[in-house]
Order: C-alpha cells, then structure tokens, then sequence
C-alpha cells in the first residue's frame, strides 16, 4: 500500500481539501498488487520469520545482559 504505484491510484480519487478521504465504492475499484507465485509468497515469509527469530534472540542476549548487569549493581 505504500508502494508509488498504488498512491498515485489514490490521488486521483482522493476528496477533500483540508482532510482527504476516500469512498468505499472508488477504494474498491483500485488495483492491489500482491505475489502470484507461491515461491515468491514462500520467500517473503522465510524473511519475516528469519527476522523474528533474530529480534528474539537479540532480547534474550539483551535480557541476560540486563540481569547481568543488574546483579552486579545489587552486590556493590
């Protein structure tokens, strides 16, 4: 949705001159892309999920370092 392609559908039945809005019957008359290929679909998938498992063990090694950290303030 974000894609150049997709807005400039918008602008062109955008309405309004302060706040823009856009009506149900002309927002369901564009064009939304989105991958045909299962392959493509597979490989955009693999990529969130490589992504969420890195953000998770980053936190782990962030919340052992905190704990660690956290330890040793409490010793001193």
């Amino acid at each position: 949705m974000n894609s150049s392609a997709y807005q400039n559908q918008l602008l062109s039945i955008m309405q309004g001159i302060k706040v823009f809005s856009v009506s149900r019957t002309n927002l369901a008359d564009t064009l939304f892309h989105v991958p045909l290929e299962n392959q493509e679909q597979g490989k955009i998938a693999s990529l969130f999920s490589n992504l969420d498992n890195l953000i998770t063990l980053h936190q782990r090694k962030y919340n052992k370092l905190f704990l660690s950290f956290k330890l040793i303030w409490i010793m001193i």
